[in-house]
């Protein structure tokens, strides 16, 4: 469709380090490259000047992901993005690829409305229980056996509803999204509390009751402040 374009690429298969990226970027300053195709890395806070089209394909697939701040990302990635468009003398335009055109993130982004964005996400996040208003743990169990991780989720599983805590939601346990990693085994529990030091106190608790029932430190993973439920 570009037969007369002059292509470029910047993804970490050939950008691996500063003088890779100076080099690419005085290409394209330069009129060598006049098209430049990548990741989101090409979002990243670099001054273009003579850039007039921006085109983002995929842009919404966070919104699928199990991260409460997937909508956050989105409008984020794409607020960048289009800050690449226009920065010279010339209007810029912005094309998003999108299966969920009426979603808010996608909404707000294409207003550059920062303030709109702000009181609906926060909206949300107050009905859930999410950070600001919550502080969070993912606490994920992990073993190269599958017998071991499901056994040891089993038990600390048991362990949370015995314990009755006070002011702590606990999910799970459940398979963590990419359930095998690296040929480790992973399940992993998600914990709400209002207080950090509420949540400290549990999480203390927990792994010593882990370290008696034989669950290696090694084995457990915490993540407090968890920003990618994986």
């Amino acid at each position: 469709m570009f037969p007369t374009a002059r292509i470029g690429r910047m993804d970490r298969d050939t950008v691996r380090g500063r003088s890779d990226m100076e080099r690419l970027l005085a290409r394209l300053h330069g009129g060598e490259i006049n098209l430049l195709v990548g990741t989101q890395m090409i979002a990243k806070g670099h001054d273009i000047h003579g850039v007039t089209l921006v085109g983002v394909v995929g842009a919404d697939f966070q919104l699928g992901l199990p991260d409460f701040r997937a909508a956050e990302r989105v409008f984020q990635l794409l607020t960048q993005v289009s800050g690449r468009a226009g920065r010279g003398d010339l209007i810029g335009k912005v094309l998003v690829q999108t299966y969920h055109p009426d979603h808010y993130a996608i909404q707000f982004a294409a207003k550059h409305d920062y303030p709109g964005f702000v009181a609906k996400e926060m909206q949300y996040r107050r009905w859930m229980h999410y950070p600001p208003y919550a502080v969070l743990a993912n606490v994920v169990i992990q073993s190269e056996k599958l017998e071991e991780a499901t056994g040891w989720a089993g038990t600390l599983g048991r362990w949370f509803q015995k314990a009755r805590l006070d002011k702590v939601r606990v999910l799970g346990p459940a398979a963590a999204p990419i359930v095998r990693l690296k040929r480790i085994y992973r399940y992993h529990f998600v914990l709400k509390a209002e207080r950090r030091q509420t949540l400290g106190e549990t999480l203390r608790a927990m792994l010593a009751y882990a370290e008696t029932q034989g669950i290696a430190r090694r084995n457990l993973v915490v993540d407090v402040d968890a920003v990618h439920l994986m």
